[in-house]
């Protein structure tokens, strides 16, 4: 009898996106994970009928809900195509940028966990977290939302993993933060020693009805999206983010990746500054913390006005 172990537990998807709910197809392209928490629900349907007794008659069981993460350090070969397809297979360019609204195209995902192969059918992308750290790889989390789960004796593709090479954080060109006035440049260079990137889609929480009554229907998007930045600084050398919070100042952004044969690209083009807080949290060193929220393009520079996105990607 097999037992389940992390350090042999595989994962892949399909690398041509499908419908939602559409027939299971084979996956064919294997990625490396740091962990995965899709979980299958189903509701419990309270009997209220009054019967004699408090003590309550059975529930029912009622249609699943299907939702969860899956996390992984990003690396510059494996990871890409999940961002492109999670993010609406949208072009700006050389780059890929959030499709105002995500096609009928998703995601099928396997994970080998050695008792069983577990199938997702169809997942789309509500959010995802990209983060980095000095003295770390960059960590990506994506927040799924699927259709249905399941388990299979079926033997797991044979497929490989040939690349993983992962972002770190020192290979980092420089975070450059500055004004409208003119482009990005060297100068524009912060101290910044952790961020967090947030992109929240806002889609609908699995829902039923006539037509599927017990796997949620395709979910869409519900209200606006949010994407929010955020940043710790290594120092308390300058009020130069309070000075552009008071002052209400039109920002934008941008970091390179770079391992000498693979690069990563953010282009963040037009942000406000929400809070930039510098307290005293003790007897050591002051690190600032600096929360930003991007906002629907206005940058008017060459090289960021590509999109109206609030950011866009690109690997190279």
């Amino acid at each position: 009898m097999p037992t389940g172990i992390g350090v042999v537990s595989k994962a892949a998807y399909h690398a041509t996106p499908s419908a939602w709910a559409a027939a299971w197809s084979t996956v064919n392209t294997q990625f490396p994970i740091r962990s995965e928490g899709i979980t299958q629900e189903f509701l419990r349907i309270q009997n209220e009928n009054l019967c004699g007794s408090p003590a309550r008659k059975k529930s029912d069981q009622g249609p699943a809900s299907v939702k969860g993460p899956i996390e992984m350090d990003l690396d510059y070969y494996n990871h890409p195509n999940l961002l492109y397809y999670g993010l609406g297979l949208h072009d700006v360019g050389s780059y890929f940028g959030i499709a105002d609204q995500l096609p009928d195209q998703y995601f099928r995902f396997e994970f080998d966990k050695g008792v069983s192969r577990w199938r997702v059918g169809s997942a789309a992308m509500n959010a995802f977290e990209l983060s980095g750290k000095a003295g770390e790889a960059l960590k990506l989390t994506m927040e799924m939302i699927c259709y249905d789960i399941a388990r299979s004796a079926t033997a797991f593709p044979s497929l490989s993993i040939a690349n993983c090479k992962r972002v770190m954080f020192d290979e980092i060109a420089g975070f450059l933060i500055g004004d409208l006035v003119d482009a990005l440049q060297t100068a524009d260079a912060q101290p910044v020693q952790e961020f967090k990137l947030r992109f929240e889609r806002n889609l609908t929480d699995p829902e039923w009805d006539a037509n599927n009554p017990i796997y949620s229907i395709r979910p869409t998007e519900n209200g606006f999206r949010k994407v929010t930045l955020d940043l710790t600084l290594s120092r308390y050398a300058a009020d130069t983010f309070l000075t552009w919070m008071d002052a209400d100042t039109d920002l934008q952004a941008s970091a390179v990746f770079s391992d000498g044969t693979k690069n990563f690209y953010i282009n963040m083009p037009y942000m406000k500054i929400i809070s930039a807080p510098a307290n005293i949290e003790g007897p050591g060193v002051i690190k600032p913390k600096v929360q930003l929220e991007l906002y629907r393009n206005q940058n008017i520079l060459t090289g960021m006005d590509s999109d109206p996105g609030e950011f866009w990607m690109m690997f190279s």
